[in-house]
């Protein structure tokens, strides 16, 4: 199994289960993993769009390198280290 947060030539990976068409909108690091749940419907990309819109104040710019139409995605971010990334998910975790 390969760590949800990693370095890669470009940036970091950060791979992300995402819950579409919640109550609520939630990003939380649980159980070794980043899940973010979001009003929009899993509809013609309208859920992609809701996550990077509700990641992008935590992890910065960022945008989607696998998973478009899949629950589990695969987020790069640029412009970081894989120690800041993993240090903002840390103060993620909880249910």
């Amino acid at each position: 199994m390969r760590p949800p947060v990693r370095a890669s030539k470009d940036g970091v990976l950060v791979d992300v289960h995402v819950i579409p068409s919640a109550k609520e909108e939630s990003v939380r690091f649980v159980d070794g993993a980043l899940k973010v749940k979001i009003r929009e419907p899993a509809d013609k990309g309208k859920a992609n769009k809701a996550v990077l819109r509700l990641l992008k104040p935590i992890l910065g710019s960022s945008e989607l390198v696998s998973g478009a139409t899949s629950r589990d995605k695969t987020i790069l971010v640029r412009n970081v280290e894989l120690g800041a990334v993993s240090k903002v998910l840390d103060g993620l975790t909880g249910g």
